[in-house]
């Protein structure tokens, strides 16, 4: 699976119904609806999978694949994943984390942060930052309707890439359930 390609949410719907143990390059499904939202509607997460632990704007699903490895061992492909989904009714949208491992190590996870970069910034505002002591990114954009964030951490050999998206008209109002939803992310591993 290349590891830029967006992970359509039908898709992980349907992966939801996959069995609890798979070969490299199936999904295997960890968690399912799980979380206890508090009075913000905010579901606190500890994965399974991935050492990530976060406040995620809705209840969540959690899933991971290996793919198979490359024998070359030269691909930027992803190795593995972590990825977590949910969908907020509230917001008619919904909220997306992927963990991605890559073959090449540091220089994959590198060519795809500086590579969502230089399309990120195309579509919209890019914030550079440091997260933590990580070189980041911040994002955010209207399309098709839609108010998207998405903010990218590179971690290690690996990035972690929060998205948020909602369909209303007034994206100012969801601006604390971002920084929220962002700032309570911790890499543990």
């Amino acid at each position: 699976m290349a590891a830029m390609k967006h992970i359509p949410l039908a898709v992980l719907a349907l992966a939801l119904a996959g069995p609890a143990q798979a070969a490299d390059g199936e999904v295997v499904t960890h968690q399912t609806n799980a979380g206890t939202l508090d009075g913000e509607g905010f579901a606190h997460v500890d994965t399974v999978t991935g050492n990530l632990s976060l406040d995620m704007p809705c209840k969540f699903s959690e899933m991971s694949f290996a793919d198979a490895p490359m024998e070359d061992g030269k691909s930027p492909y992803a190795k593995s994943a972590t990825v977590l989904a949910c969908s907020d009714v509230a917001a008619r949208g919904g909220a997306l984390v992927l963990r991605a491992w890559y073959d090449t190590g540091a220089t994959g996870a590198d060519h795809f942060f500086d590579t969502q970069v230089k399309n990120d910034a195309k579509k919209g505002k890019i914030e550079q930052l440091t997260f933590k002591g990580d070189r980041a990114f911040r994002t955010s954009n209207r399309e098709d309707g839609m108010c998207r964030w998405k903010q990218v951490v590179r971690h290690g050999d690996t990035l972690v890439t929060l998205s948020y998206f909602a369909r209303f008209d007034d994206c100012s109002t969801f601006q604390p359930k971002i920084d929220r939803y962002f700032n309570s992310l911790e890499i543990t591993e």
